[in-house]
């Protein structure tokens, strides 16, 4: 598949090849190995070896960059336009022909990688990727990206073979150019470059599980903060709602802050994110404090979406948010970018008319959707002390708990 986006003008083409696999495609015993793959394929071909495939890419003008999400891996390159077919072609052969030379030294990468997110003991301490997994409890989108030591250590390169093999395959991965592009020309180069690869099958991801493990869970973690994340899932159709979705996430987002930050001083920095699935959508909030201020944060946390906006606070975000968009749209780079996320998203890409368009009645539709009840928390420091959660959700939220129960 092919999407292409000219925008005469802008001084540079964007290349990014979506592959459709993630780590929702992996089985437990192969739990990363998209990720390592994505790695390795910046380890050489059969044409190039690792330094002459950087200084390739180099040589026109950018590096590939490439990451790896739930449900794709995604190669990117910026290059100047009278360089777009060299590009095609070295993408071409990174994808299909890679030498998997140094697979235990690239193995440590991906280890080291993965211990950012780990204790001295080994247990989770990524706040936010433990709040997903209870989101997600018996759902590959739960587990982590990168996979987990025992697994990746496990993968060998007859695996690595077998997951090239099956998944970067054409029918499975959609080429997006943006920029600096003659758009009829371009289709009759892109199938010269990359048309001979195996047809092959697409793979779909796994449909997503509609449990979710509620309540508050705490990991000990000596340090001078404690990370929060509060989170809810909404079982809706992401495409049906999709600006209300994301501007309802700018109005928590700066709702917290507010709260926290501007008014409170109780943080440095809030987060909000927007965890989207076709059929799903997710609310994480997430902040760091010192542990004696764990339980006002988590309070202020769970506050923060049961008030209704006003059309004061609607105003402010459409007009910073409709900014935003235009601007990220009018460089190739963000809109190549917004394409393939209309891929793993099933939705259209946001558009400011549509953002402009929103009603305060439309954001307390999508606001409604949010069952306060169905909640996850999660907290990684030093055990506060204080009243138990359930003691301070008294004000409404029937969620019953045990001072930060599930301690691990």
């Amino acid at each position: 598949t092919l999407l292409t986006h000219a925008q005469p003008g802008t001084g540079y083409t964007r290349i990014s090849v979506r592959v459709g696999v993630g780590s929702s495609h992996e089985p437990p015993e192969l739990r990363g190995i998209s990720h390592f793959l994505e790695h390795m394929l910046f380890r050489g071909t059969d044409r190039y070896a690792s330094e002459e495939q950087s200084e390739a890419a180099e040589l026109m003008g950018s590096t590939i960059e490439a990451y790896t999400t739930d449900v794709a891996t995604v190669y990117s390159i910026s290059v100047r336009p009278e360089c777009l077919l060299d590009a095609l072609e070295l993408l071409h052969n990174m994808l299909s022909a890679p030498a998997f030379d140094d697979i235990e030294l690239e193995r440590n990468i991906v280890q080291e990688e993965i211990l950012a997110s780990l204790d001295e003991h080994g247990r989770d301490i990524d706040a936010i990727q433990l709040v997903t997994g209870r989101l997600y409890p018996s759902d590959p989108r739960g587990m982590p990206i990168y996979g987990h030591p025992e697994s990746v250590e496990k993968i060998s390169e007859a695996d690595l073979c077998m997951w090239l093999e099956r998944h970067y395959v054409g029918s499975n991965m959609t080429c997006v150019i943006t920029g600096e592009v003659d758009e009829d020309v371009i289709r009759v180069r892109v199938a010269d470059n990359l048309g001979d690869l195996n047809r092959g099958a697409s793979s779909p991801a796994p449909r997503v599980q509609e449990d979710q493990h509620k309540g508050a869970l705490h990991v000990e973690n000596a340090g001078s903060q404690t990370s929060v994340c509060v989170a809810w899932r909404v079982n809706a159709p992401y495409a049906n709602h999709a600006a209300a979705f994301n501007i309802l996430a700018s109005l928590l987002g700066a709702r917290m802050y507010s709260a926290l930050v501007s008014d409170r001083g109780l943080c440095y920095e809030t987060g909000t994110s927007l965890f989207v699935q076709p059929d799903c959508v997710s609310f994480i909030l997430s902040a760091k404090c010192t542990p004696e201020n764990v339980f006002t944060v988590v309070q202020s946390l769970l506050d923060t979406p049961q008030k209704p906006f006003e059309v004061r606070d609607l105003k402010r975000q459409v007009s910073t948010t409709s900014f935003e968009l235009v601007r990220s749209l009018k460089s190739p780079t963000g809109m190549a970018a917004a394409l393939v996320e209309q891929i793993d998203s099933q939705a259209e890409p946001l558009r400011s008319k549509d953002i402009g368009a929103l009603t305060i009645s439309q954001i307390e539709e999508v606001r409604s959707l949010i069952d306060f009840d169905e909640v996850s928390i999660v907290t990684v420091g030093i055990s506060p002390a204080g009243p138990t959660l359930a003691q301070l959700v008294s004000r409404g939220v029937s969620l019953l708990v045990e001072q930060l129960t599930g301690v691990v």
